[in-house]
């Protein structure tokens, strides 16, 4: 099951939390302190105890991650458990140093760094090629369930953009947790009365823009069928132009991304100036003569 309430990347270095929804109810990935002290986490299907900051409310894990979802992902917890997430016993846990994940998704094709993961579609956590497990409670020895139906939410989003360029954002844990849970499951208790975001972007152009788009299946590039997603090669943007996105050349990132100082054609292009210079200046001499 996916959720399409939120469009866009999720960047090296942003702040989100992981959900999921199971049985058409919406869970969070929540901390908790074991006996020993040790931390670990487990999915949380009420917001009571992170709303009211009353047990388990003060282990809410923010997460940050760097590395490449095609290849793996180091991610950790800014939030006030620290470390980061780790396997243990083939189950996700709270490690002091964070382990090497994969956390991927087989629909839509793998975007270049900086982005990371897709707001909406749902992911599985592997360990060394297999599905880690969560935990389904905070209890010691609880049951578990395989990680391959999470939510990479984003901390900050945009959304109710008009063409003066006012709009709403969240930015806040509590605040995006609160938001998504009410878009899931509407009918809760703590969502009556407040006021929230409908749907919105992770990017506060394409929310000004209103670009609602679908992301490129693999296989498939910037462009195709009119999708958002990875051009050919790191240093080419996905652009929208009047609705419709093309791959746009970036000279910034071409000289930042790339070693094309190393290219074998820059090298030979180099070795082949100096000789045609020498060449000449030996030319110059003989005639001179």
């Amino acid at each position: 099951m996916s959720n399409n309430f939120i469009l866009g990347n999720i960047n090296v270095g942003d702040s989100y939390l992981i959900t999921s929804i199971q049985g058409g109810k919406p869970f969070f990935l929540n901390g908790f302190v074991g006996a020993t002290g040790d931390i670990g986490y487990y999915w949380e299907g009420s917001l009571t105890a992170v709303l009211n900051g009353t047990t388990g409310g003060n282990n809410l894990p923010v997460f940050s991650s760097s590395g490449s979802t095609d290849i793996q992902v180091t991610t950790r917890d800014t939030g006030v458990n620290g470390g980061g997430l780790g396997v243990s016993n083939g189950v996700l846990t709270n490690v002091a140093q964070p382990a090497a994940l994969t956390i991927g998704q087989s629909s839509y094709a793998v975007n270049f760094p900086p982005a990371l993961f897709y707001a909406g579609p749902p992911y599985t956590i592997l360990s060394n090629g297999s599905v880690v497990n969560i935990a389904t409670s905070s209890t010691p020895n609880s049951a578990t369930i395989p990680a391959n139906n999470i939510f990479i939410l984003p901390v900050t989003w945009y959304g109710n953009c008009d063409a003066s360029g006012n709009y709403d954002q969240i930015n806040t844990p509590l605040g995006s947790l609160l938001n998504w849970f009410c878009l899931v499951e509407p009918g809760l208790s703590v969502c009556a009365g407040e006021t929230f975001l409908n749907s919105g972007w992770t990017d506060l152009n394409e929310c000004l823009d209103d670009l609602n788009y679908s992301y490129c299946s693999v296989g498939s590039i910037c462009g195709d069928s009119n999708c958002n997603g990875p051009c050919t090669a790191i240093y080419y943007d996905c652009t929208a132009s009047n609705g419709n996105f093309s791959c746009v050349f970036d000279p910034d990132k071409f000289f930042e991304d790339t070693k094309w100082w190393e290219s074998p054609y820059f090298i030979g292009g180099v070795i082949g100036l100096v000789l045609l210079i020498i060449i000449l200046i030996n030319l110059f001499l003989r005639l001179r003569r």
